[in-house]
């Protein structure tokens, strides 16, 4: 938005350049002499804000092909898992996706589909939560403690969803990815999908 440096508003290319970096699947656009040096950098703030809120909505999830997509070399599980996590929530209209996350990789796989649902990535690693914060559709919700198994991943999630963040309706569908494993927390992958209905 280099006009702004000097001017209140933006120019219609710098809109459009901003909006199509958006819809190419940009997580982040960026503001420079806009801000540092700008006569009003709350006005090119505000603006970029105003064009990025608006572009996302008119972002394109990409398709979702029933029987998964091929697999490709060097898969990690957690890739492996992404696209079905985002078929299920797809195909079962569920309200968002939910992933158990140590170093953020499963939520950032996942969010590159850009599915409908936003991405509820829980964690109990500080630096994970500054590294989520760019990325489009991931919320971060950090907790100070690691859900050990099945059920205690489902209780958490039932509490965290409905009574502390609220953001979960009685008879909404969440679709949840996790770990499965003995390995430690920041050792393992993501490997299992359910789906938890409130």
């Amino acid at each position: 938005l280099e006009f702004m440096v000097d001017h209140e508003f933006a120019t219609r290319a710098e809109v459009t350049d901003v909006t199509y970096a958006i819809l190419e699947g940009a997580d982040v656009t960026m503001l420079s002499a806009e801000t540092s040096k700008g006569r009003n950098p709350v006005a090119a703030v505000r603006t970029m804000r105003k064009i990025a809120k608006h572009a996302r909505t008119r972002v394109i999830p990409l398709p979702i092909v029933p029987g998964g997509r091929p697999p490709r070399e060097g898969d990690k599980i957690i890739n492996a898992m992404a696209h079905p996590a985002v078929e299920f929530a797809e195909t079962l209209g569920a309200t968002r996706i939910v992933c158990f996350t140590h170093s953020g990789e499963t939520p950032i796989a996942i969010a590159h589909y850009r599915p409908r649902q936003p991405v509820v990535a829980v964690t109990y690693n500080p630096e994970t939560v500054a590294r989520l914060a760019p990325y489009a559709g991931i919320h971060v919700v950090y907790i100070n403690y690691v859900p050990k198994d099945p059920v205690e991943h489902r209780d958490v999630c039932h509490r965290l969803l409905e009574t502390e963040l609220h953001i979960a309706q009685s008879g909404e569908l969440s679709v949840v990815a996790m770990s499965m494993g003995t390995e430690e927390p920041d050792r393992r992958e993501t490997n299992a999908l359910y789906v938890l209905r409130h």
